[in-house]
């Protein structure tokens, strides 16, 4: 009977513990993402320059459209969405906008002086109020 007890047990957490169809066969973590940019493929030290700097010898490429994580490298997917009304866009291409333009152009405000700093007086002191004695 006990042995019983352990088969179903096992065969109930073999069960729990897998991988639903729909989570996809990737391993869990952020999504692929294609190949955007060019690593070099050497470096060499060159002599005349300072130590430690090194020169490219293939440049590196980079992409000049920048596009949220969650296109995946898909522009036109970006560009078809940007056609939609701001109601049916999707809240990550929304929030990436609003980051993007935060990104490119921050918001500064003017400093306030520091009372505790630059103290202003309001008003003038009385003088036999406390006299200094050194």
């Amino acid at each position: 009977m006990i042995s019983w007890y352990l088969i179903f047990a096992l065969l109930v957490a073999t069960s729990v513990c897998q991988r639903p169809s729909y989570a996809g066969s990737r391993p869990i973590g952020y999504p692929a993402l294609e190949e955007i940019t060019e690593e070099p493929t050497s470096a060499r030290v060159d002599s005349k320059m300072a130590f430690g700097t090194t020169t490219m010898s293939t440049p590196i490429r980079t992409t000049t459209v920048r596009l949220p994580i969650e296109a995946l490298g898909d522009r036109r997917l970006v560009e078809t969405l940007l056609k939609l009304p701001l109601d049916k866009q999707p809240f990550w291409l929304l929030n990436w906008k609003k980051l993007e333009d935060n990104r490119t152009k921050p918001k500064t405000y003017p400093l306030k002086a520091n009372s505790y700093l630059h103290h202003i007086p309001t008003s003038h002191p009385r003088p036999g109020l406390y006299p200094y004695k050194p």
